[in-house]
């Protein structure tokens, strides 16, 4: 699997030798809050990144409220961040 731009949200799933583009909203539909905060809890080491993810995918926050939140990061080191993370979620989520 691979993720595309954050902000487009959306990912290309490589089914076999097909490829499929579906949205980040459908990946977090198909399982509910308590399953992703599990899979951020073991596979997201880090712990400000698992605070990051979890506000931008479950809790719907925008990168510059993340900046706010996070104070000294930026918003390019927030979103590379998430993108990180959000790959491995995805590459476990299955």
């Amino acid at each position: 699997m691979m993720i595309c731009d954050p902000e487009v949200a959306c990912i290309l799933v490589y089914i076999g030798e097909r490829e499929q583009e579906v949205s980040m909203r459908d990946i977090l539909d198909a399982k509910p809050r308590s399953e992703w905060l599990q899979l951020i809890q073991q596979w997201i080491h880090n712990e400000t990144d698992r605070e990051m993810i979890t506000r931008r995918l479950l809790d719907g926050k925008t990168y510059e409220q993340l900046c706010d939140e996070f104070g000294p990061l930026q918003i390019d080191q927030i979103k590379r961040r998430i993108s990180r993370a959000q790959k491995q979620l995805i590459s476990h989520a299955n």
